[in-house]
Parts: structure tokens; C-alpha cells; sequence
């Protein structure tokens, strides 16, 4: 269908084309007599056919066989050496040590320094101050006493009830059914059930060519399929459902209510008034005096002393010591072990192979009649009414012309 699609688009471009260059006139009219032609042409097309071959492989046996081996074993040896190495000794020394130390020296000296010495007398001060007054005044209050009253009210109470409904249910009643179907088998499935190494070297074809290796691979193979039988049956159920039915129940409540109430008690109630009263006062003064002090003044003087220090010194000594020394020797010795080697053997079997053969077949195929048809302008009109065409090679005849010359 793309095809057939495709074809139009280019004729139907091809026929526009054409009538563009006529309407500019930069092609000229096909030659009578020109046209498509088709004829029976007989080709090759491939064909694939399952045929049985004879090959040669190789199979390989296993075998059990026993083989001599060397095996090296260390076999260890003492002997008896003597190693010399230092050890360090430590040794008592006495040296002598020059150290330098600073000795203090006092000395006495006297200076003169002034100090401000405080006098305190008193002195008569008046202040003002305010003295409060205090007397009792009746006051009225009001407070709220509570009260408790007894009223009627309705509330509303939800009550849960069964009801029986009917509600239609759809369930699946079907049931499992063991199927036998054969299938094709597929050179990768064969090769699954043949369980033979793949004989073949470089395999071109994937798992077709390494399934001819195996020849009692069949081409159709029978399995077994659990299957799902659905039946779908729809029926009634009688449920049972809960309502909520809502109900007004009246009912008794007490209530607690506050009503004003006017009492009168005595408060106390303080005024201030303002009085000038006397007080004495210590007032601190101070006087300058010159006084005198002693001091001591010290000096560190430097002394060069000497003392004795004990100190410990290591000194190197070479000690001999006799110890076994362990080395080890390898000897060689033959050992029997038994393995399992692979045989090749030649077999000669029949496979089933798929050949790819050449079959004849007849198609129509086009052909020219011997004139061929002006090549397409592309025209670009301009106000000057001027056409440009593209010189193209001719497909059948091979000139390279315009389209004024044609092929």
C-alpha cells in the first residue's frame, strides 16, 4: 500500500512538473510512441528445505586410567649452630656538671610618699517626707451567687438496626483442565532436550546449525498446559445490614445560674501629707599628710657551682649461643593417582538440515520502449518571465542534455 501510494505521489509530481515547464515553455511535448512496457522475466528466489544429510562427529567417551606423578614433599631437618649477636650492658658512671645559679640579695631603702587621711563630724540636715494617713470608709460590692435550676430538654440518639437486603453476587465457578498440544520445536528447545555438546565449529545459522548435532530431536513436540475453564455464574445473596435510625429522647438537665447580689464591708483607705523634719548627718572630709616608709630591695646575683651525677651508660657486648636450627629438604617421590580422561570417537548419523534452494519464478518487469522522456525543468518564474532548467543525465540513453534537447 506504501508502495502504491508512493508511485501516485511521484506521478502525480512528475504530471505537475510536466505541466509547469509546458505552461513556461521550457520543455517541450513527449515524442509519440513513448510509454512503459512490461515483460515476463524468469528469477531465482530462495526456498528453504528440511533434507537429512549423513555427517561424521565426534563423540567423546569417558575412560578411567591410572598415571605414575612425582610429588615433592619437605621433609624437615634439624641441626645444631652456634649465633653470635651484641647485647647492650648497662654500666654505672659518675661525671661531674657545672651549673650556674642565681643567689638573692636584699637591701634596705627609705622614701616619703602623701596620703589623704578622712575626718568625719556631723552636721544638722532638714529633709521633707511624706507621712501617710490611714481611716475607715464603708464600701458596697456586688457578687454573683450561683444557683442551680432543673431544666427539659430533647436530644437525639442514633439506634443501630438489622436489616435483610438482597444483593446480586457474580463468582467464577470454572475449574483447572490439563490440555496436550504439540508445537514446534525450536533448534534452541532441541538443543535444551538433546543435552549434546555442539559439534559444530563456527556456527553461521545460530541454534539451527547446532541443532543438527542431534538426531533424535523431532520437529514437533508435545506439552502438556494446565488451562483455566471459566464459569461465570450470577446470583442473589440475602445480607444483613445495619441502619442507623435517629430518634429525639427528651431529658432532665441541671443548670447553675449566677445572680447579682449587693453587699457593704469596711475598707481601709490611706491618704498621705507632707512634713519637714530634722536629722544629723556624718560628713567625711579629707586632709593631705606627708608620711614615711622602709622597703627591701632584692638582687639575684650569679654563682657558678659544681655537683656530682651518677649516671648509666650501655655498653655493646658479643654473646655466643648454641640453638637448633630447622631447615627443610625437598625430596621427590612417585605417586599413583587415577583420573577420568575424554575418548574420541568417530560416529557417522543421519541429521535433519535445512537447505536453502533456488526456485524459478515469473514476475512482470518494465521495460523502454527506446525514446525516452524529457527530463523535468525546475522552473522558477520570475517578472521577467525567464525559466532556468537543470541538465540531468538520461537514464536510458545516458546524454546529459537539457530539457529544450531532450535525450
Amino acid at each position: 500500500m506504501f508502495r502504491v501510494g508512493l508511485g501516485l505521489l511521484v506521478s502525480v509530481a512528475m504530471t505537475t512538473v510536466a505541466v509547469a515547464g509546458t505552461d513556461c515553455g521550457c520543455a517541450p511535448a513527449p515524442a509519440a510512441g513513448c510509454g512503459t512496457q512490461y515483460v515476463q522475466k524468469t528469477v531465482c528466489v530462495p526456498q528453504w528445505v528440511t533434507e537429512q544429510r549423513t555427517v561424521d562427529t565426534i563423540q567423546y567417551v569417558r575412560q578411567t586410567q591410572q598415571k605414575t606423578i612425582t610429588v615433592c614433599r619437605r621433609v624437615p631437618v634439624t641441626q645444631q649452630g652456634t649465633r653470635r649477636y651484641t647485647v647492650m650492658v648497662p654500666e654505672a658512671r659518675t661525671k661531674t656538671v657545672n651549673y650556674t645559679v642565681c643567689k638573692p640579695v636584699y637591701e634596705t631603702k627609705t622614701c616619703n610618699y602623701q596620703v589623704r587621711v578622712p575626718v568625719t563630724k556631723t552636721v544638722a540636715q532638714e529633709y521633707t517626707c511624706t507621712v501617710p494617713v490611714y481611716k475607715m470608709v464603708n464600701k458596697s460590692y456586688t457578687v454573683m451567687v450561683p444557683h442551680t435550676e432543673k431544666r427539659q430538654g430533647t436530644r437525639t440518639v442514633c439506634k443501630v438496626v438489622p436489616v435483610q437486603k438482597t444483593r446480586t453476587v457474580t463468582c467464577d465457578q470454572g475449574h483447572w483442565e490439563t490440555r496436550t498440544e504439540e508445537v514446534p520445536c525450536t533448534p534452541c528447545r532441541r538443543l535444551l532436550r538433546c543435552r549434546k555438546p555442539c559439534a559444530t565449529s563456527g556456527c553461521d545459522s545460530g541454534c539451527d546449525a547446532c541443532a543438527n548435532d542431534c538426531a533424535e530431536c523431532q520437529p514437533t513436540v508435545t506439552v502438556c498446559r494446565k488451562v483455566w475453564v471459566p464459569n461465570v455464574v450470577t446470583k442473589k445473596v440475602p445480607v444483613t445490614v445495619c441502619k442507623t435510625i435517629k430518634e429525639d429522647v427528651p431529658y432532665t438537665y441541671c443548670v447553675t445560674v449566677c445572680k447579682p447580689a449587693t453587699r457593704t464591708c469596711q475598707v481601709r483607705e490611706c491618704s498621705y501629707k507632707t512634713e519637714t523634719r530634722t536629722r544629723n548627718v556624718q560628713v567625711c572630709e579629707y586632709k593631705t599628710e606627708t608620711r614615711t616608709r622602709t622597703y627591701q630591695v632584692c638582687k639575684m646575683v650569679a654563682q657558678t657551682c659544681s655537683k656530682q651525677v651518677n649516671y648509666t651508660a650501655c655498653v655493646p657486648k658479643t654473646v655466643s649461643k648454641t640453638c637448633n636450627v630447622t631447615t627443610y629438604k625437598v625430596v621427590q617421590e612417585p605417586k599413583t593417582v587415577t583420573c577420568t580422561v575424554c575418548v574420541p570417537k568417530h560416529v557417522t548419523k543421519t541429521i535433519n538440515c535445512r537447505v536453502c534452494k533456488m526456485v524459478p519464478k515469473t514476475i512482470q518487469v518494465p521495460v523502454s520502449t527506446g525514446c525516452c522522456t524529457p527530463c523535468a525543468p525546475k522552473c522558477r518564474v520570475r517578472r521577467t518571465h525567464r525559466c532556468k532548467t537543470r541538465r540531468a543525465k538520461c537514464q536510458t540513453c545516458g546524454t546529459a542534455a537539457g530539457c529544450d534537447a531532450g535525450c
